[in-house]
């Protein structure tokens, strides 16, 4: 997420912009896009390379982990497409909106290229390097083994007599 904003002052730096209130709102409205593109990713190379151990594959973890990111990056890329086009609407526009509200879009649009960017470049090489140990899955806590077999039994004792939950949701 660093990284991708980064990038993306860097680009406008070097177009020339400033970093104003429309600028910085541009970035702000970005940070979504690009938290989401970040966990994303993550979360598919984290679960290829746990499917993987699972599996007993003999695949490298490094082709699992790129094909993971170009699993994730294919629908991303048109994510980012759409995203991007719907704020060129925005930069021709007139009077005064067209005065402030470009500087906006620009920024905007900038930070989900360079997030879609980052993700194809940086994200696989630290993926790779930090989670190499993605190797023994954690048990769940005491607490949480006991939540599931009460909601467990819950959903049985539910499922095998359908008629009270019924009726409660008809009245």
């Amino acid at each position: 997420v660093v990284l991708a904003m980064a990038a993306a002052v860097t680009v406008l730096g070097l177009t020339g912009a400033t970093l104003n209130a429309m600028v910085l709102a541009g970035l702000a409205l970005a940070v979504a896009v690009v938290v989401d593109d970040a966990v994303a990713g993550t979360y598919a190379v984290r679960r290829c390379l746990e499917g993987n151990q699972r599996a007993n594959v003999s695949e490298t973890d490094d082709d699992i982990v790129a094909a993971a990111t170009l699993g994730t990056r294919a629908p991303l890329a048109h994510a980012t497409v759409v995203v991007v086009m719907a704020v060129l609407p925005i930069v021709v526009l007139k009077g005064e909106s067209g005065a402030f509200l470009p500087a906006l879009a620009a920024s905007y649009a900038v930070a989900v290229v360079a997030s879609m960017g980052v993700g194809l470049v940086l994200a696989p090489a630290l993926a790779r390097t930090i989670m190499p140990g993605v190797r023994v899955a954690r048990a769940d806590a005491p607490v949480v083994r006991a939540a599931r077999r009460r909601y467990d039994q819950a959903v049985a004792h539910v499922l095998l007599r359908p008629g009270r939950p019924y009726t409660a949701s008809a009245l």
